[in-house]
């Protein structure tokens, strides 16, 4: 696991790292004084050209002879420059492709090094997930990265019950449309506003549990419009609950019946035991997930420049090994309701 030294001057220093000083020579790098804030880390690594990182031998010679070459320590934009040129010894012969995207997430620096170059080197195209103006600018086509169209991610945003996934299965897409927004805001400051996106709505997701969809009452309130567009008898969706409560003698109307109407819990129990509520609110949660979706799309587009597009990571839009089966749900019946 690698470990994290910070150290702080106001005067140059240099840092020896040695195994043992009596029998080799020290790795020796330079340190300079620092004024700018605190680097930012992305994804494990410091892409601050203000930040120098070592690697360092922990003894491991398997992995590390390839890296550090014989060295007790190496600089890591020393050694970003050296697999750069190891590469490009290959020499591939052929051309970049133009109409599709060899990918990497890759940021435009990392330390004092230009990770264009290896990126490059390597053969990709543009970056993934990130839309960073020296890759996607005038200045990424000497890189031949291919500048026609960008790749940034916004997956499960509107899916996550714990950021905005809530209420845009409510109905409330004002708070979704603000992170899209400030998005597009980035890409503008990146000069970058008229670059179509293709755009990562979903990773690995689906619509909450019915336990959890259940518990949200403007979701039940959707689910009882859809029950009655349906031609639903309210009796054969009512809780247990409610019919041992009935049972024993109280009165209500077929509004006060319609309005204890709530999601199923989707469980084998409910299956046997309300078998119609089972199966119709197994339909509902896929089909409001369809329909989060689409109101989501319909957001970039009207955000995003013109010809950007939204596409999807693996989705799970209902739950159980045979989604069709298990649930009466056709994931391409989503599909089509999604447009």
């Amino acid at each position: 696991m690698p470990g994290t030294l910070f150290l702080e001057t106001d005067q140059p220093a240099e840092l020896l790292i040695t195994k043992d000083p009596s029998r080799e020579k020290p790795s020796i790098f330079v340190l300079n004084p620092r004024t700018l804030p605190p680097p930012k880390i992305y994804g494990s690594e410091y892409h601050d050209p203000g930040v120098t990182q070592i690697i360092v031998s922990v003894g491991q010679n398997l992995y590390e002879d390839p890296v550090l070459e014989g060295k007790t320590a190496r600089s890591f934009s020393e050694y970003l420059t050296s697999l750069t040129e190891d590469i490009r010894k290959f020499n591939v012969k052929g051309k970049k492709p133009a109409k599709i995207g060899l990918l990497c997430p890759f940021r435009a620096s990392l330390n004092d090094f230009d990770m264009r170059k290896l990126a490059s080197a390597i053969g990709f195209t543009g970056q993934y997930g990130t839309c960073q103006k020296e890759v996607y600018g005038p200045d990424g086509e000497r890189f031949g990265f291919n500048r026609i169209v960008g790749y940034i991610s916004l997956q499960n945003i509107h899916l996550s019950s714990r950021g905005t996934g809530r209420s845009c299965y409510e109905g409330d897409y004002e708070p979704l449309k603000k992170q899209y927004q400030k998005r597009m805001d980035e890409l503008k400051q990146e000069g970058l506003e008229g670059l179509p996106q293709r755009i990562k709505l979903i990773e690995e997701a689906g619509a909450p549990s019915l336990v959890t969809l259940r518990e949200w009452e403007k979701v039940n309130e959707k689910f009882r419009r859809y029950l009655k567009e349906k031609n639903v008898s309210v009796y054969d969706v009512l809780g247990i609950d409610v019919l041992e409560e009935m049972a024993r003698g109280k009165k209500m109307t077929e509004e006060e019946m319609w309005q204890s109407v709530k999601l199923g819990t989707g469980s084998v129990e409910e299956s046997v035991s309300r078998p119609v509520l089972y199966y119709h609110s197994h339909c509902f949660r896929a089909l409001l997930f369809a329909e989060n979706n689409r109101n989501a799309t319909k957001l970039v587009e009207e955000i995003f420049p013109k010809g950007t597009i939204t596409h999807s990571g693996s989705f799970f839009p209902s739950t159980g090994g045979q989604p069709a089966l298990h649930s009466g749900v056709d994931p391409f019946y989503c599909f089509q309701k999604g447009e």
